[in-house]
């Protein structure tokens, strides 16, 4: 799940139009369409005065939608079947459960594990609301995305850094750092190294922000990678060096700010991408995947899909409509294929 910074009628899905045997060819599209809309269960608009105006990312158990604000630095929970709350917490406060969440994902045993950057330290919390457990995480520094792994440490991608993914104990113990599998992105700089989590059933699924693809977690090591259905090419970095009378400051950027994965999702059976890209539909695609990495199918939305949460039987998406932060709750099944078109 990311960390990043939903009314809408519907989140459609239509047949686009072929184009011509001799036009040439556009970016995504090697993509394969749902050409029906997926059922709504419900909407809900985050604008409420107990809601979360500047709601960032989901995540999802078997019975609950987990909603983190890292504006207001709070976490709510909501109904997975109605979208009625369950619980919220009142970020900043001392005695909050969670002063400032920054980072969240599912729990193996159901609530969810947040970073709260106040803390330092990641959080078990019930699906109650509870805090269960408190893991120190100073290591984790500015956690970008968190993912439980099967033996209950927690994998963490820290924002702009190049080292890999550290790997916690349960107690706070450093396991491993392991570097990620694309050669040369470490060289490239850590504005590349941006990474998404989504815990899988043996693992975790890393999506890179930035182009190229995605790839496995299991065990200590990575499963070999596997491309984007719209791979991309690394971003140039830009290395600036500024002299000033303390000596030389060097900063770094992109020389244009072009996203692969917005989000990253998993079941059983799929792995979900949203996806932003160059085609016409970016930034409005979720890429379905299945659970060996073999692209599928995809699902067009109308408005701009900026984070998601999926379990067997739902995929929520959070976007904007009016200025305001929307939940749409869909039923869907990712076994579910015979709503399929070629592009």
């Amino acid at each position: 799940m990311r960390r990043w910074m939903i009314v809408l009628a519907a989140l459609g899905c239509e047949r686009p139009a072929s184009p011509p045997p001799s036009a040439a060819p556009k970016q995504g599209s090697q993509r394969r369409f749902a050409v029906r809309a997926a059922d709504t269960s419900w909407v809900r608009a985050l604008d409420g005065a107990d809601d979360a105006p500047t709601a960032s990312s989901l995540a999802a158990d078997e019975s609950s939608l987990y909603v983190t604000d890292v504006g207001s630095k709070t976490v709510l929970a909501f109904d997975q079947r109605t979208g009625v709350p369950r619980w919220r917490t009142h970020g900043g406060d001392d005695s909050s459960a969670v002063r400032e969440p920054h980072a969240v994902t599912s729990g193996r045993t159901g609530g969810i594990i947040v970073y709260d950057a106040a803390r330092g330290t990641l959080l078990r919390v019930g699906p109650d609301g509870r805090v269960r457990r408190s893991t120190p995480a100073a290591t984790a520094g500015d956690a970008q995305s968190i993912c439980e792994l099967p033996d209950s440490s927690v994998l963490v991608s820290i924002a702009a850094s190049s080292r890999g993914l550290v790997r916690i104990a349960p107690n706070g113990t450093v396991l491993s750092v392991t570097p990620l599998p694309w050669p040369g992105l470490r060289a490239s700089g850590d504005l590349l190294s941006a990474v998404l989590l989504a815990p899988t059933p043996r693992g975790c699924i890393a999506a890179l922000s930035f182009g190229l693809g995605f790839a496995e977690f299991e065990g200590s090591a990575f499963r070999p990678a596997v491309r984007f259905v719209e791979p991309l090419a690394l971003p140039r970095v830009v290395v600036t060096r500024t002299e000033h009378d303390g000596g030389v400051t060097v900063s770094q950027s992109l020389a244009e700010h072009v996203l692969g994965a917005i989000d990253v999702g998993a079941t059983d059976a799929a792995r979900l991408v949203a996806f932003d890209g160059r085609s016409a539909d970016r930034a409005h695609v979720v890429d379905v995947y299945d659970s060996l990495g073999a692209y599928r199918y995809s699902i067009r939305t109308r408005t701009r899909v900026e984070a998601l949460a999926a379990t067997s039987r739902a995929l929520f998406v959070l976007t904007h409509r009016d200025g305001r932060p929307t939940i749409v709750a869909l039923r869907w099944s990712a076994r579910d294929t015979t709503r399929v078109g070629a592009r």
